[in-house]
C-alpha cells in the first residue's frame, strides 16, 4: 500500500511546530550576549594641528587690493593683513594701532 500524504491542514500545522521548535532550542544553545569591552585603543587620538599652517582667504575687488599692497609696502602684504586680523580678533587695539602707524610712514 501506498502511503497518503498528509492532509494540508496537518502538514501546516507540523511544521509551525517545527518552526517554534527550533528557535526554543538555538536559544537555550546560546551563550548569553555580552556587552563589547571598551578600551582606550579603540578611542581614536586627536592630532594636535595647532600649529598646522592653513590657507585663510578674503575676497576683495582690485581697487582695495592695491591700496592694501601700497600700505604694507612691497612683499610684506599677507603679513600686514595677518597681523590686522589677528589683533582685531584678540581685541588688540595697541597693536592695530602700531600696524596702522607702519603702514603710514
Amino acid at each position: 500500500m501506498a502511503k497518503r500524504n498528509p492532509p494540508k491542514a496537518t502538514a501546516k500545522k507540523q511544521a509551525a511546530q517545527k518552526k517554534a521548535a527550533v528557535p526554543k532550542a538555538r536559544a537555550a544553545d546560546k551563550k548569553p550576549a555580552q556587552p563589547p569591552a571598551t578600551t582606550t585603543s579603540d578611542v581614536p587620538q586627536q592630532r594636535d594641528d595647532s600649529t598646522e599652517t592653513v590657507v585663510f582667504a578674503i575676497r576683495l575687488c582690485r581697487f582695495e587690493r592695491d591700496l592694501v599692497h601700497r600700505a604694507a609696502g612691497p612683499g610684506k602684504a599677507s603679513t600686514f593683513v595677518r597681523g590686522l586680523a589677528l589683533a582685531a580678533a584678540t581685541g588688540d587695539m595697541k597693536t592695530i594701532e602700531a600696524i596702522v602707524a607702519d603702514a603710514r610712514n
